[in-house]
């Protein structure tokens, strides 16, 4: 038997076509293509009744198979035995977990997570954590210098924690007491970012800001109980504004603890920033309202240069 292998006598520059190219391409043709490797099923449309067919089997068996896990992990329940998402590993680090501070006093501090009072902070942490340097230089955009004599008795120091704050935090799993974790790390706060602001000689100062989206319950708290505690606490962190706030409670300030008791001794409502809070477009807006802050020293006029971003919103979220 021999082998007869035909070739064509084309001239120079003639262009030998495939049979396929002449003729196209019939099921069969598909066929080997797949089995071959060279041609994705889905693409061919003489095989879209048996693609939808294999689909069709192999959702049936993925159904099945998870039929089957189903009733093992129910008989592992029925053994008291627990799934892996309900063991706990101390040694293991939970990262970006929010947590709300409830207590910071002289020796240690104390988070919630969803209001379940369960987290320890050292205090290492909590003011290992304070970007005092980077916060106060980012303020400095919210001030009248322009428009009114900055007093330079009055450094306000921006950037530390306070009592009501929500921050994100790298937890361990440590129960001692009442409190279930640890805080070992804090997360710096995203920058807000400032879209408007409308400074004034004569009435309220406005910003319109733009934060990562929140959720607005959380945040707020109910009846603004969240934005009440930074209120509360508010005099602790900025006793440079005493002059402008009136007194603070010196029993406090030196104790430096929260106590219940507090709640009488807040600043007035017209020196705390009013904010409207809605979310729209994937991003949490707010708009800030600030009556003037002035003191009147003899002679001189000057402004506090307080900054209710830094101050005030940036404790809201995390």
């Amino acid at each position: 038997m021999s082998l007869v292998l035909t070739i064509p006598n084309n001239k120079p520059g003639d262009v030998v076509k495939t049979s396929w190219e002449h003729n196209g391409f019939d099921a069969g043709d598909f066929e080997l293509g797949e089995e071959v490797g060279i041609l994705t099923p889905r693409s061919a449309k003489e095989l879209q009744v048996d693609v939808e067919f294999d689909e069709m089997i192999s959702k049936e068996e993925q159904f099945i198979e998870d039929g089957y896990d189903d009733i093992d992990e129910m008989n592992m329940c029925l053994e008291g035995a627990v799934r892996k998402c309900e063991v706990i590993h101390p040694e293991k680090i939970v990262e970006n977990v929010q947590v709300r501070i409830t207590k910071i006093s002289g020796f240690y501090s104390t988070g919630s997570i969803d209001r379940v009072n369960n987290v320890y902070i050292p205090n290492s942490v909590i003011y290992g954590s304070e970007n005092i340097e980077e916060c106060c230089e980012q303020s400095k955009d919210s001030q009248k210098t322009d428009l009114y004599k900055q007093n330079e008795n009055t450094k306000v120091q921006y950037g530390k924690r306070s009592v009501g704050e929500l921050c994100s935090m790298n937890l361990v799993y440590n129960p001692k007491g009442k409190n279930l974790w640890k805080a070992i790390y804090i997360h710096e706060k995203p920058e807000p970012f400032v879209k408007a602001k409308l400074v004034q000689t004569i009435g309220a100062d406005v910003w319109y800001v733009d934060i990562v989206q929140q959720d607005l319950g959380k945040m707020i708290g109910k009846g603004g109980i969240h934005i009440k505690n930074i209120r509360k606490d508010i005099l602790f962190n900025y006793p440079e504004m005493k002059h402008y706030w009136d007194e603070i409670d010196l029993d406090y300030y030196t104790e430096n603890a929260w106590r219940d008791d507090y709640s009488d001794k807040i600043i007035k409502d017209k020196w705390f920033p009013k904010m409207d809070i809605n979310n729209k477009n994937g991003i949490t807006q707010v708009r800030i309202w600030q009556d003037i802050i002035s003191h009147a020293d003899k002679s001189e006029f000057s402004y506090s240069g307080f900054c209710p971003i830094q101050g005030v919103l940036k404790k809201l979220y995390c």
